[in-house]
């Protein structure tokens, strides 16, 4: 049972590294640059970068690794809010919505827009959190109106980010020691679409960060020799993807791999179960705890009853199927929402939103599946 466990283990490392470089790949090329043809060529620059760095010349000493990073790392947060700053937007799609309506509740007690958080439960949460936030920005600051939450938001945001590269410096120092892992920060630090995106506090900031602190514990689980240790870093770990599920599900993929990986771990196996079955039971109670206290809260305070709720929402299956659309490869389409509107009750959308979704999977080939 073991030599099989071992074979499966090695051969997931395998599929692992071949993903990971294709993933690269494609990664590198959003970061860097603008041509997808040099994004083939770049991580290989990247790659020999670092074998020389580290395994050649030596240039980088231990000792003057953390001093480096700590500098980088201080003025990556001052780049981070400066940049966000001078290429400030006007707020609008989902992040404006949510920065307008918090707004306008923490200063005049109402809420237009039932209907669009009606419709986009996801983003429930978002506003309770930006509401509470603005209230207490309030408390400090009187006279505070929409341009200084604004701008406060923006700082809030930034940190999230700045937290979440720190974040990954951490795993790289984990996983690899102190030299690449000042490496990997650096890399991390040198990422543009983060500078770009620093200013939009919505969930894909907080979403970020807590992406990667769920890695950091689900490594620290993996390398840690004692169950009790295993445990309790296994229960903070599910309440933080209980967190991460309810401000945006797409991280929440990470708790899942862990899951996978520490079951494929050799380990004795009534611990591993006892380890995931807390993992799992956690994470549970604290979707469905802030799943209740949302939906009362939007209730109480929002005036978003189930009745509003069941005339506008978009059940799951409407995401499934718009993730199906061929025109889309899996994004945001309009014929999908307009048509999803077209049905009066969340029980008929999500029949419809069923019946075409089997309709898609029907008409998909063996390289749909793939994709």
């Amino acid at each position: 049972m073991e030599n099989a466990m071992h074979h499966v283990e090695k051969l997931c490392n395998i599929l692992y590294v071949l993903l990971f470089g294709i993933l690269l790949i494609v990664v590198m090329g959003s970061m860097f640059t603008w041509s997808f043809r040099m994004a083939w060529i770049l991580p290989i620059f990247v790659a020999l970068f670092i074998i020389y760095v580290t395994k050649k010349k030596r240039i980088l000493k231990e000792e003057w690794c953390s001093v480096l990073w700590y500098i980088v790392y201080g003025a990556c947060l001052v780049f981070l809010i400066a940049f966000s700053f001078l290429c400030e937007v006007a707020p609008s799609w989902d992040w404006g919505q949510v920065l307008e309506s918090a707004s306008e509740y923490v200063l005049k007690g109402t809420l237009d827009a039932k209907e669009y958080y009606a419709r986009y439960t996801n983003n429930q949460l978002c506003l309770i959190c930006m509401v509470t936030l603005f209230q207490w920005i309030r408390f400090v600051l009187p006279d505070a109106n929409f341009v200084d939450f604004q701008e406060i938001s923006i700082v809030i945001s930034c940190i999230f980010v700045w937290l979440s590269i720190g974040m990954i410096y951490l795993i790289a120092k984990k996983v690899w020691g102190r030299r690449r892992a000042c490496i990997a920060g650096m890399l991390a630090a040198g990422c543009l679409p983060l500078y770009m995106y620093a200013q939009f506090l919505y969930t894909d900031t907080p979403g970020m960060l807590l992406l990667t602190i769920q890695l950091y514990l689900g490594i620290c689980i993996y390398k840690s020799h004692r169950f009790y240790r295993k445990l309790w870093l296994g229960i903070i770990l599910g309440i933080v993807a209980g967190i991460t599920y309810h401000i945006k599900v797409i991280p929440f993929i990470v708790f899942l791999a862990i899951v996978i990986a520490l079951f494929l771990q050799k380990e004795r196996w009534y611990q591993k179960c006892i380890l995931l079955l807390m993992m799992c039971l956690t994470l549970g109670g604290v979707i469905q705890y802030i799943g209740v206290y949302s939906d009362q809260y939007a209730e109480d305070c929002f005036g978003i009853t189930d009745a509003i709720k069941d005339e506008w929402e978009y059940p799951l299956t409407h995401w499934i199927m718009m993730g199906l659309n061929e025109k889309s490869d899996g994004g945001y389409m309009q014929e999908d929402v307009a048509y999803t509107a077209t049905f009066e009750t969340r029980k008929e959308r999500t029949e419809e939103n069923v019946r075409v979704i089997l309709a898609r999977l029907r008409c998909f080939g063996a390289a749909d599946y793939i994709q």
